[in-house]
């Protein structure tokens, strides 16, 4: 059985690169809880995820919203969705950093240490 684990992503005004995560994500196992914290985003996060996300995603998405919009308080959006994941495990990626489906097997199989801290090595693919 896998190991469940939640897939965190602050957002702040990049409803295309949301498209694209939410693109990916919707590859995603069931396994995988999926929660985004729109930082008061002047374009919320709402409508990218209704129109992008399949039926399947949104069983497991949760989508929250700070009213108040505090310059760089991405750190905020974090805990929110740290503070709200429903797992033993988080994965806090920013929304710029793809993290692709077919890893999705090497990470669930994966047994992390509880005392350890992991951070994922990043690969440029394209332009910046």
């Amino acid at each position: 059985m896998p190991s469940p684990v939640s897939i965190i992503f602050p957002f702040y005004q990049q409803p295309s690169m949301l498209a694209l995560q939410l693109a990916e994500l919707n590859q995603y196992p069931p396994a995988v809880q999926v929660i985004i914290v729109d930082d008061g985003s002047p374009e919320p996060a709402a409508p990218v995820v209704r129109q992008h996300a399949r039926p399947a995603l949104l069983e497991r998405l949760r989508l929250y919203r700070v009213t108040v919009d505090v310059p760089w308080n991405r750190e905020e959006a974090r805990n929110i969705g740290a503070q709200e994941a429903a797992t033993d495990w988080i994965a806090q990626l920013d929304l710029d950093h793809l993290l692709p489906a077919a890893y999705m097997p090497a990470l669930l199989g994966f047994v992390p240490d509880p005392v350890r801290w992991y951070r994922f090595p990043r690969y440029r693919r394209g332009q910046a």
